[in-house]
């Protein structure tokens, strides 16, 4: 018994070793830094279409030229329930400049619109718009959304530039410098 533990703590030693040695071999040696640093790369958000609740066909190029705010929620979310006032309140200061598509993934469509009834948030500013994504291809397929809420903030260009999970203090000094930073000059 003694000599099987002697054995593999001799066995973890060597792997450890072994290890170390290949992954000092493998690293960059006098790796030098550029004397100036790039933009950084914002990926261009994937392009699709929805329904909002008036059964409008709305494409995520309808609002090029524009801040968008990709916001995931359902009702059943007690974080998004929270969240949800915060952009009602965010859609009316920027009205002109931000666009939030608050894409809901509700078990159906009557129980987001009952939600939205109860709740008095059924008749939002223009640019927050709701939609349902009922076989979660946008919510989860497209944009591997799994926790609710969350949001990802495209520039005018359509490009992500952050994601935000969980519910967000959008009236914040900071956040509001964020998105006028983001809105074309």
């Amino acid at each position: 018994m003694r000599r099987n533990i002697i054995l593999m703590l001799i066995a973890v030693i060597l792997t450890l070793g072994g290890y170390t040695i290949w992954s000092e071999n493998m690293s960059p040696k006098n790796q030098t830094l550029p004397d100036k640093v790039s933009t950084p790369y914002f990926p261009p958000a994937p392009h699709f279409t929805v329904r909002d609740l008036n059964n409008k066909k709305i494409s995520l190029q309808d609002f090029k030229g524009k801040v968008v705010l990709l916001h995931f929620w359902a009702s059943w979310c007690a974080p998004c329930i929270v969240e949800l006032p915060k952009l009602v309140k965010l859609a009316k200061t920027y009205k002109d400049d931000v666009v939030i598509l608050a894409i809901s993934s509700d078990i159906t469509e009557q129980k987001l619109r009952q939600f939205l009834t109860k709740t008095s948030l059924n008749n939002p500013p223009k640019n927050l718009i709701y939609s349902f994504d009922d076989d979660g291809a946008i919510t989860q397929d497209l944009f591997q959304t799994i926790q609710l809420p969350e949001t990802i903030i495209l520039n005018h260009e359509l490009n992500m530039v952050t994601k935000i999970a969980g519910d967000a203090e959008w009236n914040k000094p900071e956040m509001q410098d964020m998105l006028k930073q983001l809105m074309p000059k």
